[in-house]
C-alpha cells in the first residue's frame, strides 16, 4: 500500500458506443413499407392520398438523411481521478472482504511462498484487467513483476494490510 497510498484513485467509466445503425434500418423499413403500401397494394390514390404518401416519405427520407450524418463512435474508456486517494479508499472499506474485492479489481494478486528454510516469500503481480471490464480501480502501477523478483514495497505493506 506504500508504494500507491498518497495516489489519487482512477475512476474507469465505460462511454457507450454512438451507432444509429438500428434506427437507420427502421427508417429505411418504414421507407420500404410505405412504397409497398403505394405501389404494391394499391393505397394512397388520388390526389389527397399522393399528398399524404409525398408528406409521409419526405419525412421519412428527411429522417434517414439526418441518421446518415450523425457521427458514429466506437465504445471508449474515460478516466478521471477521483478526489480520494488509494489510501482513504482503503480505509473506507469496512472488511477484508471488500478489500479483497478491490484488489481483485485492480488486477493485484500476491503470491506467497515458504523458502526452505521455512520464511515466507511474498510477489506481486498488478495488471490493467479492471479497465477491461469497466470497473473503479485505484491507480495502481502498471506492471507485471517477474516470477523470480523480490516483492516491491507494495506486496509487503499489503500483507499487513
Amino acid at each position: 500500500m506504500t508504494a500507491v497510498s498518497g495516489q489519487r484513485a482512477e475512476r474507469g467509466e465505460l462511454i457507450a458506443a454512438e451507432d444509429h445503425s438500428d434506427d437507420l434500418a427502421d427508417v429505411e423499413g418504414a421507407i420500404a413499407d410505405l412504397e409497398s403500401d403505394r405501389y404494391e397494394r394499391g393505397l394512397f390514390k388520388g390526389e389527397a392520398g399522393a399528398q399524404r404518401y409525398t408528406a409521409m416519405m419526405t419525412r421519412l427520407e428527411s429522417r434517414a438523411e439526418g441518421l446518415r450524418g450523425m457521427p458514429e463512435r466506437p465504445a471508449q474508456r474515460e478516466v478521471t481521478l477521483s478526489q480520494d486517494t488509494f489510501r482513504e479508499r482503503w480505509e473506507s472499506l469496512a472488511t477484508d472482504h471488500e478489500r479483497g474485492d478491490m484488489l481483485r479489481r485492480m488486477g493485484l494478486r500476491l503470491y506467497v511462498r515458504k523458502d526452505d528454510d521455512g520464511s515466507i516469500k511474498l510477489r506481486e503481480a498488478i495488471s490493467a484487467r479492471a479497465w477491461l471490464a469497466g470497473e473503479e480501480w485505484p491507480g495502481a502501477p502498471r506492471h507485471r513483476r517477474s516470477p523470480g523478483a523480490s516483492p516491491g514495497p507494495a506486496a509487503a505493506s499489503l500483507s499487513g494490510r
